[in-house]
């Protein structure tokens, strides 16, 4: 069970890390759009499973999507993953935005992670 938790972490971390990217690769085509907030628009720059926002146990979420004015390209957002059963196919939540700096929760909790989530080490 440990193992399968080891794994199934790893596979969420690697795929946070992903969409962080394909986000930062999306923004530099679409300028004057900015970020995305739909996993769909990520296509061609994400494996395919991820699109639908499950991967190896864990749901993926793409939210907090934000201009820093009216009409301006969204600067934000935020991605998170938490386990789908918790204690089973995972513990820890992660979390990442426009910093691509990646955090953890130790509980799993994807608010907590957001809200002050240490840096994944």
């Amino acid at each position: 069970m440990r193992a399968r938790i080891a794994a199934d972490e790893a596979g969420a971390v690697a795929s946070v890390r992903e969409l962080s990217t394909a986000e930062v690769r999306y923004e530099m085509m679409h300028h004057a759009a900015g970020f995305s907030c739909n996993f769909s628009d990520l296509s061609g720059l994400i494996s395919s499973d991820l699109i639908a926002g499950f991967k190896n146990g864990y749901a993926f979420f793409l939210q907090g999507c934000d201009a820093n004015r009216a009409g301006d390209p969204i600067s934000k957002f935020q991605i998170t993953a938490v386990p789908k059963v918790p204690n089973t196919t995972g513990r820890r939540a992660f979390c990442t935005d426009e910093t691509a700096v990646i955090r953890v929760d130790q509980e799993g909790s994807a608010e907590s992670c957001l809200d002050h989530g240490p840096p994944l080490e």
